[in-house]
Order: structure tokens, then sequence, then C-alpha cells
């Protein structure tokens, strides 16, 4: 049986997941049953599951941050004695049309690079590839998702996708030049009509340093509008050392060239499109991985995928 979960169903989701992938996975929280209940109350966290003779056998979560901004798709795990039965499917059926009811913008999700699972999973569904985050997942992470005992030394990488959801106006965005032809390849593959820019756009209010995700060991920088590199640089010399991977999302709907160029300076190169994010604006992001990362031997689905990954390879090669 495929249904929404409830309170009471929040220590068996934290079972099951440690089940899945011991202590390695990405969203720490959803091992603690009281924070789930807290998010489930707060409306942070929408999950479904699957049930089977009164146990959870499945899981699958959309999770909301500010109105008119997307949602992620993910936490999905089934159990081992379940799998290869399509629950994963029904799972995220039920998941997307909940997210339809909720009249959000869109889904992404952040599927492995370790196999092609969920990635056939979400293009089944209608998502569509539009960044690759080189180091996305630990190294004891991209362990459990492959299965293999042997340990890993280097982190994994995710494709994130996206499904919008109903009708969308175009995007009146400025496109930076080195990224204009794959922002307008990204958007024509997603399915959205761009605009002419907004000359009379602010830029929106951002962090002014990096957010730590300490539990995955990465690094967030949000900038909107134009930065010079020595700036750039007093950041990035604070905070985002400590992490295995920054990633730097710069808004589109602002003219942002010099951001754009001294992010490049600083050593930053292309991952992708993320729609409908911060403020329900979208951003390109831009990444450093600054530990060792998988780059040979990803798997990747699709043309659009192999596409992204040839393309974050040549554009690193152009940075210093």
């Amino acid at each position: 049986m495929i249904r929404n979960a409830t309170h009471g169903d929040s220590t068996a989701i934290a079972q099951l997941l440690y089940r899945g992938y011991s202590f390695n996975y990405r969203h720490r929280d959803f091992y603690t049953p009281r924070w789930i209940e807290a998010q489930f109350e707060a409306g942070h966290v929408v999950s479904t599951v699957a049930e089977a003779d009164g146990q959870v056998i499945g899981h699958h979560a959309l999770l909301l941050d500010a109105p008119g901004e997307a949602a992620e798709s993910g936490v999905a795990v089934i159990d081992r004695a379940w799998r290869g039965l399509g629950l994963f499917d029904r799972l995220f059926e039920h998941t997307v049309e909940r997210a339809r009811g909720l009249g959000l913008p869109a889904l992404y999700g952040r599927a492995t690079c370790a196999h092609v699972h969920s990635q056939r999973s979400e293009c089944k569904h209608g998502y569509r590839e539009t960044a690759l985050p080189l180091g996305g997942s630990p190294p004891a992470m991209a362990q459990a998702q492959t299965g293999e005992a042997d340990g890993h030394t280097e982190r994994g990488a995710n494709l994130i996708s996206y499904l919008a959801l109903g009708a969308a106006a175009p995007r009146a965005l400025h496109l930076p030049a080195p990224y204009a032809d794959d922002l307008r390849y990204l958007y024509g593959h997603l399915g959205l009509a761009l605009g002419d820019p907004d000359a009379a756009a602010e830029p929106r209010p951002v962090p002014d340093d990096v957010e730590l995700e300490g539990e995955d060991g990465t690094a967030r920088l949000w900038l909107s509008g134009d930065h010079d590199h020595h700036a750039l640089e007093r950041v990035l010399r604070g905070d985002g050392r400590l992490a295995d991977v920054v990633y730097a999302d710069d808004d589109l709907t602002v003219l942002a060239d010099a951001t754009v160029d001294a992010l490049r300076e600083s050593g930053f190169f292309l991952s992708g499109l993320l729609h409908a994010a911060r403020g329900g604006r979208d951003w390109l992001r831009l990444q450093r991985p600054q530990a060792p990362t998988q780059t040979a031997g990803l798997h990747l689905e699709g043309e659009t995928g192999q596409w992204l990954l040839e393309r974050v390879l040549a554009d690193r090669a152009t940075v210093s």
C-alpha cells in the first residue's frame, strides 16, 4: 500500500534509512524521528511510504523551502527484500501528485552517478537534467550507493534534474557570456522559454558568507549582482576553505558578468542550472572541488547527462 506518511511512521522511516545507507545518507536529520515529526508538523517535509503487513518498506519525500521555490524530491529508500518490484515508481508518482496539489513551481532531484537507477526513474517521470555537481556525495555515501566493499577515497558526483510543474512565463534572464549557449540548451531541454532581460531587476538579499553543509562536506555561496575578484577571494579564504567542494550559485535575474569572470579567476567552472531556487529565481551553478573527486567511471543516463559531463570537464580545463 502506498500512502501519506504520518507522525507515527517517523521511527520506521529512520530505521529504513539506516538499513539502506547505514549513517552515510546526506540528509542525516532523517535518522532522528523527533526531527522528522517536527518537520511534518511544520510542513517542511511531506513524505510518502510503502507499507506491507504493517511494516514500512519504502519511503520518498518532498523537502520544501520557501513559497514559490522548487522542492527537492528524494530521501528515497526501499527495503532490500522489496526491491525490483516497482515500488519506487509508485512512491514517485504519489510524490509528484502531492507536489502538484501543493502548487509548487517545480521539483528537483539529486540522483547519484554511481548507478543510473534513480536517474531513470526521474527521467521516466518527466524530470530533465540541468546540472552535474561534482563531489556532491561524501566518499562513504558514494560507497554505500555502489554497494562495493572497498573504501572510497573520492567524493561521488550527483545529477540534478528538474520537473517544471504547470505553465511558466518566459524567464527574463541575463545569460553570462561564457555560459549563454549552455544555458539556452538547458532551458530548451527543460521546456522553458527565455524572454528579454529585465533591466530594472534588482539583486536580491543573499548571505554574505558561504553556507557550510557540515553533514556532507560542501559549502554554498549565493551571489546576486556583480562582485569583484578580491571580495570573492576574501570570502573563499574564510569558511569556504573548510569545505571539500564549494558551489557558487549566481542569480541570472540580474546582470553579473563580472561576478562570473571573478569566479572563473578563482577556479570555478560549470556545474549547470538551478531553476526556481532561492527567491523563485533561476541561478547558474559553478563549482570548485577542493578534495579528491570522481570524474572517471561516472554512470549517466541519456544524451544530456553525457553532454553535461563533457561540458563540465571541458570548462574545468579552461580555469586556473
